[in-house]
This record gives structure tokens, sequence and C-alpha cells, in this order.
């Protein structure tokens, strides 16, 4: 059972949620204390709000000291993250054993784990983490210095204030939301302060700049996973030269359009569901609000197309999304791979499959292996010269060492099938 409280600190209100085992989440600052509720429970819908128990009391603590600027390691912090891949935790124990005041590069984590040249890996594992400062993505930059980026509320102007806080450059003074009783309390000397308006300023040209080019950092990562899996696996080879590097279309960026279209194209042909989702679309002038669904009568959605199912599936998810159950893309963006299925697959006619679609297309999650596609299971077979189909399990086991390019493996199979037809 989760449970969640929300508490004050210097940066403003911070949301954590925790189990028995330990702290599951932690939500870094909103704007406001009801924001940063909201956002938790938006993220954990079957959390309760509880009175922190004696150990989660004890990380609070430490949580606080740290961010107004004390000495203070949260390694002994307990952590839950059951559901978190193998990669990902391995990740995150190596984060946490960086001091507070030190930093590390995603390549030296990369390296660290034997992992060489899985650098953009590590940036994505630490992108999603679930307990901001306990495991502190913070600590670790881009090659030469570089900030790197950070998913949080405010960004990597956050991250330089974390860094700058456990440094002792701005010390605890000039931490946001602890009222100040004193008005002789000490400020931060101007050469410091200056520095650090600057290092802030540039943190946020950095973050512009990396939400203008999320789709070439995108295919940078395939890239990279195409490059991973010509050298680890010599039987992709061939696929890899003749298909060339892994590339995806812009995808929906809204999560209502992207799997009402990922029912629409279930078990049908590309140029078929395409013509069934132009029609769906035309329905509320190619806008298809989720309101505009949950209300039209079935008969409406089945003269586009739509099978029975398909259309019962469109009007729950409609219903669903304006009942406020099912996630924002931006609370989406901070779970698990794991925790996106079990939120989504509640919708009627969306399994495992179609979130695995959503997460690979919509969401360019690069650790995603869909080992009940048939396409794919036969692509592995071509591939790796099997005579038989292998079972999801098999092939799961066998994938494990394709980590963290999994989605990437998933597409040279579909690309080997199509070599074959």
């Amino acid at each position: 059972m989760q449970r969640y409280t929300v508490f004050d600190s210097a940066l403003g209100p911070i949301g954590l949620v925790w189990t028995e085992r330990g702290v599951v989440s932690l939500l870094l600052p909103e704007r406001t204390r009801r924001a940063t509720e909201a956002e938790l429970r938006a993220r954990h819908p079957s959390a309760e709000l509880a009175e922190p128990s004696v150990p989660i009391r004890r990380a609070i603590d430490k949580i606080q000291k740290l961010l107004r600027g004390e000495k203070v390691s949260l390694a002994s912090v307990p952590v839950d993250l059951s559901g978190v891949s193998e990669f990902y935790c391995s990740v995150y124990e190596l984060a946490r054993q960086i001091p507070p005041g030190e930093t590390r590069s995603y390549g030296e984590i990369a390296r660290a784990l034997g992992k060489l040249g899985a650098a953009r890996a590590v940036g994505q594992a630490l992108g999603r983490n679930p307990v901001a400062i306990i495991v502190p993505c913070h600590r670790v930059l881009a090659s030469g210095g570089g900030i790197g980026g950070f998913s949080a509320p405010g960004g990597t102007a956050t991250k330089t204030r974390l860094l700058a806080i456990e440094q002792g450059a701005l010390g605890a003074t000039s931490a946001k939301a602890a009222p100040r009783s004193s008005a002789n309390q000490a400020k931060p000397a101007p050469a410091k302060a200056a520095a650090a308006k600057t290092s802030l300023s540039k943190a946020r040209v950095v973050h512009e700049r990396r939400r203008e080019t999320t789709r070439q950092a995108l295919h940078e990562d395939f890239d990279e996973g195409s490059r991973y899996l010509h050298s680890l696996e010599p039987k992709f080879r061939s696929v890899i030269e003749r298909a060339g590097p892994m590339r995806l279309g812009r995808g929906q960026t809204d999560v209502f359009l992207a799997l009402a279209k990922a029912i629409t194209y279930q078990q049908l042909s590309g140029k078929a569901a395409g013509s069934i989702w132009a029609r769906v679309l035309e329905l509320d002038g190619k806008k298809l609000r989720p309101d505009f669904v949950a209300e039209a009568q079935l008969s409406l959605l089945r003269g586009a197309g739509l099978s029975e199912a398909k259309a019962r599936s469109l009007q729950d998810l409609a219903q669903r999304v304006v009942a406020g159950e099912i996630p924002k893309r931006r609370a989406l963006l901070g779970m698990t791979d794991e925790e996106i299925i079990e939120r989504l697959t509640v919708v009627r006619g969306v399994g495992r499959w179609t979130v695995e679609m959503f997460l690979i297309f919509d969401l360019g999650r690069p650790d995603v292996l869909s080992s009940t596609d048939y396409g794919v299971r036969k692509g592995y077979s071509l591939i790796f010269g099997t005579s038989d189909l292998p079972t999801p399990r098999e092939l799961e086991r066998h994938g494990e060492r394709w980590a963290p390019y999994r989605s990437t493996a998933t597409w040279y199979f579909w690309r080997a099938l199509e070599q074959v037809d």
C-alpha cells in the first residue's frame, strides 16, 4: 500500500510517496503546495495521505537538512524501486554513491557499469529517476562539465541550484521557501550571487535548446542503440546495414489521441487503419476531443469504420480522460514503463501490446521489448536462424543483454520481417 505526505523544504513543498519497503517517489516542488499535491496524486492515485513512519520521518529530516546546505548523506534512506528495470537500478545505485558536493559524468557512470558508449542511456535512466535527491541525479553532468538535463520542475535551473547549495556557492540563505525571521540575515557575497545568476541563465538557455532538439536527441539515442547492437550481436549486423539507423515518425503529444489511434490501428494493416482513423478524426472536425467521443453515439463511431469493440474501447478511453483517470503526458514522463502499462491497461481494449507501442512511438522510450508481438518473435527467428518462434519468456531472457536499447532491437526485428516479405 502506498502512502504520501507533502513537507516543507528550503526549495518549497516536496511530495513523498512510500511503502513498507521504502520511498517510491519524490516530487520536487511545483509552484504551490496544492500543485505539488495534485501532481503527486496524478502520478499515484491509489496513495493515501498518512503520517510518516519513523524511517520516513528520518528521511524527511535528512532531506530538509541537505537542502538547507548541511552536509548530509541520503545513501541509507530506504527506497522501493519495484518495477524499475535492472539497468536503471544499477544506474541509481552508482549515483547514490556520489558524495554531496561532488559530480560524475554520464560517461563515467556508463563505464563503471561496463556499458561503454551507453552515456545517453544513463542520462535517460536518470531523467526518469523517481526519487530525485535521494538518488542524486543532479550530481551527474554531461561530458566536459556541461549541466546536462533535469526533468524536475524548473529543469536545469533547479539542477544548478541543487549543486550550488551542496557546493556552498549559495548556502542556506539563498534557498527559496523557508520564511526569513531576521532582517539582517546573511546574504551571499556579490561575486557568488553573480556567478550563481550567470549559471542559472546559462542553464535556462541549455534547457530551451534541449526542448527544441528533442527529436534530434532521440534519433541520436537510436543511433547509439544501433551501434551498440551492431557491436554486441554479430547476427544483427546484416539487418542493421540494410535498414539503416532506427527512425520514428513524429508521435502524438496528446495522450488521448495517441491511445485513440493505437486502438483504431489494432489488428489492421496500416493502409486500412489509416483510412478509418482519418474518418474518425473527421467526426469532430479533425480535432477529436475526448468530451466529444465520450458523449457520441456508438453508431456514429461505428459509421466511421470502427468495430463495435473498438468503438466501445474508444468511448471508455474518452470517458476516463474526461474523468481525469488517465495521467497527462507530463505525469507519464515521470513514470516507469511498468507504471505506465499498469495505469493505461485499465482502459477497455487496451492491453500491454498497445501500451508498448505507445511507449516506443509516442514517448520514445528506449528500452521496450515487445515480446508478445508476432512480428518481433518472427524477426528474431529470422535474424538468429531458429526453426521455431521463441516464446515471449525466451525472448525476454535473451533480450536482457540488449538493455538499455531493447526498443531498437524491437524495431530491427520488424525490419527483418519486412526484408523477407
